[in-house]
């Protein structure tokens, strides 16, 4: 019999071998910073790159002309101390006649002019200068952990704050694209400066968790369980952060309104984590819901560029009176 308890120790130890070294795996894919956001530090200043996307390519023309313009109209560099001690840079694109301004936070792992070269130019047509953050451990942020917006919130905060002291009296508007929508969401759940309006919120998901399981399931068609578990504790106790925060939670204390925007072809972020955050809002805000059948993760505003823009064009004009 001792040889059997011996076999049974033996396969619970390798079991918990594999565990911890298929966590430590996961959170370095998930939430470390990668080693190519050091090459992001001179995204302003580099020639426009093609567009290898496959996804994208349709757009292409547009896209490196929405790059093009907006390397063109950066003016000047802000930077800011995050309330745990981390330097936050973003860049100004100023419109010609400022009458508010929208802070633009960008997705997981991207950047402020991939995710956002075709809409500072309407933005700007309209009155609205743009600041562009890098997200904490993206390109010229400092940072080791992306955090999913459960601390990126707070960024969003202290850049509200700044850009209050800066331009005061000037309305502001939270933009969010993928990870960054999620993270202007959480945001309205915090006390926000009395400058910031209104937010719009593109294809975000509801939580670190749940966008963790969706992607485990449908990218690596595998069950969560268990390394998304072993995973996510190992999040809590070295990145320091819990990924059961919720934008749905968020929304219960948010006052302001809110565009939610969603591609229904969207396999990465499903379309439903948007409705799910729209009917939350609604009990407690001024909410709208813009989808677009056809298109797939963050690209609803290039599919359909027409109806998106006239349903946000009505959505500022009441926030910004």
């Amino acid at each position: 019999m001792m040889w059997y308890v011996w076999a049974l120790a033996a396969a619970f130890a390798l079991v918990i071998i594999l565990l911890i070294i298929g966590s430590a795996v996961f959170f370095r894919m998930i939430v470390a910073r990668s080693k190519e956001e050091g090459d992001k530090k001179s995204l302003w200043d580099r020639e426009d790159e093609p567009v290898t996307n496959p996804k994208c390519i349709p757009f292409a023309k547009e896209i490196t002309e929405g790059r093009r313009y907006v390397r063109e109209r950066i003016s000047e560099k802000f930077e800011i101390t995050s309330y745990d001690g981390l330097r936050l840079s973003a860049r100004l694109a100023p419109a010609d006649s400022q009458r508010a301004i929208v802070l633009m936070m960008h997705g997981y792992r991207s950047d402020p002019l991939y995710d956002f070269s075709c809409a500072v130019r309407p933005y700007n047509e309209r009155g609205f200068s743009c600041v562009l953050p890098f997200e904490r451990a993206h390109g010229e942020s400092e940072g080791k952990y992306i955090c999913f917006g459960t601390k990126e919130k707070y960024d969003v905060v202290s850049w509200c704050k700044f850009l209050e002291e800066k331009y005061p009296g000037v309305p502001v508007i939270l933009d969010g694209i993928s990870m960054g929508a999620t993270t202007v969401l959480m945001a309205s759940g915090l006390e926000l400066p009395s400058n910031v309006k209104g937010i719009v919120a593109d294809c975000g998901f509801t939580s670190p968790l749940e966008i963790y399981k969706t992607v485990c399931r449908a990218s690596f068609a595998m069950s969560p369980f268990p390394f998304v578990y072993t995973t996510s504790l190992a999040i809590r106790l070295v990145a320091g952060f819990n990924v059961r925060e919720s934008t749905l939670k968020a929304l219960k204390k948010n006052s302001l309104p809110v565009f939610f925007a969603h591609g229904e072809a969207d396999k990465f972020v499903p379309c439903r984590m948007s409705a799910d955050n729209y009917e939350a809002a609604l009990k407690y805000c001024d909410a709208e819901f813009f989808s677009v059948p056809e298109a797939e993760h963050g690209l609803s505003f290039l599919v359909d560029n027409e109806g998106y823009l006239k349903a946000l064009d009505k959505f500022l004009d009441k926030c910004i009176k």
